[in-house]
């Protein structure tokens, strides 16, 4: 991995000890993502799996962080929950009181067993589901979130787009400048 990203502009951080099991993986990048930019309030975890996950799918995971409630926010394809999963950072002491021989999906459902919000996302990325497994030439189609994932709408669907942008601006007609003479 070190010599894939020599010369990008990434951080690379040691791994935690294995035998803290993934839970201190997870944490572990979380505490490198917060010391590169202070301001992170939340992490995308993103088993390294879970290669055909669609930009948009991060995108839209964003998006509704930004505009929610602090929930554990998860995509899911046709009603199966899938991967990466954004967590924000306010949970990250109830994750790390998580036994290290726990999974990822087994630690997603004991946050939520603690009382963390967890919210799914329909966002029709068949990547976020089929891990490298799947050839890449066998996924289904890419369908995208039937909806902006934070609920907040833009101008989808918007009549401004049916209109050409050559078309004439309504409104009333200006006079055209004529200069008020000088004072002499």
């Amino acid at each position: 991995v070190a010599a894939s990203l020599a010369g990008a502009p990434v951080t690379l951080a040691s791994p935690a000890p294995q035998e803290a099991g993934p839970v201190a993986q997870i944490a572990r990048g979380v505490d490198v993502a917060r010391a590169e930019v202070s301001e992170t309030d939340a992490a995308i975890v993103w088993p390294a799996r879970m290669a055909w996950v669609d930009a948009e799918t991060v995108t839209s995971l964003i998006e509704a962080h930004g505009t929610g409630d602090g929930a554990l926010l998860r995509p899911a394809y046709h009603d199966v929950p899938g991967w990466p999963v954004l967590l924000p950072v306010r949970h990250l002491d109830q994750l790390r009181s998580l036994p290290p021989d726990r999974m990822p999906d087994q630690l997603l459902t004991d946050l939520e067993a603690a009382g963390v919000p967890v919210r799914t996302l329909e966002l029709g990325d068949p990547g976020t589901v089929h891990d490298v497994e799947t050839p890449a030439l066998d996924l289904p189609p890419y369908e995208g979130p039937p909806e902006p994932a934070s609920g907040h709408v833009h101008e989808w669907g918007s009549p401004a787009a049916d209109a050409s942008d050559d078309a004439p601006l309504e409104g009333p007609a200006l006079a055209p400048y004529e200069p008020v003479g000088r004072a002499e």
